[in-house]
């Protein structure tokens, strides 16, 4: 069971990834830094689903992140143990892409036809986003305890995709 506790170098995998992305975030925010809606929607999009298509692509290439190769973990299949397909890996990305995506839609749908920020801000307009933020926190906790109270460390993502994250030689 040694070759399944992959807690920790998933953590730390997860803050070098954030540290791979983050001049992505950087340039797609110099670039969208504007007043009008659509293009800073838009950019906001694209900053923070770009982490998701990195995520998603090179776990279908070859089961790992830079992140994942720094600490010698690899996403695998749980039954075969072989690479996982590039469904499995949307799978393991399939809620927070989910939740985001309506965070996005909900803005949109807010912003449409302005051409600035000036929006009501009152418990009406804000009560969407605070439930998105809400299921968001929540999954991520979720997502921590099924690891740690898991035999093999598998997160309610692996569960879902039927994967599981090992430590390679």
């Amino acid at each position: 069971m040694q070759r399944y506790q992959t807690f920790w170098p998933r953590f730390i995998a997860a803050v070098i990834d954030g540290f791979v992305m983050w001049p992505v975030g950087f340039i797609l925010n110099y670039l969208t830094d504007s007043n009008i809606g659509i293009i800073v929607i838009i950019g906001n999009l694209l900053n923070n689903i770009s982490p998701y298509i990195y995520s998603i692509l090179l776990h279908s290439r070859n089961g790992q992140t830079l992140g994942k190769m720094a600490m010698k973990v690899r996403v695998v299949d749980v039954n075969t143990e072989e690479n996982i397909d590039l469904r499995q890996a949307f799978l393991r990305d399939c809620v927070p892409i989910t939740l985001m995506i309506v965070l996005f839609t909900y803005s949109f749908i807010l912003l449409s036809g302005r051409d600035d920020f000036n929006i009501s801000i009152d418990f009406v307009t804000l009560a969407p986003i605070f439930f998105i933020g809400l299921l968001s926190s929540t999954w991520t906790l979720l997502e921590i305890f099924s690891m740690l109270l898991n035999e093999k460390s598998r997160a309610v993502h692996d569960i879902i995709a039927r994967t599981v994250v090992v430590k390679t030689n």
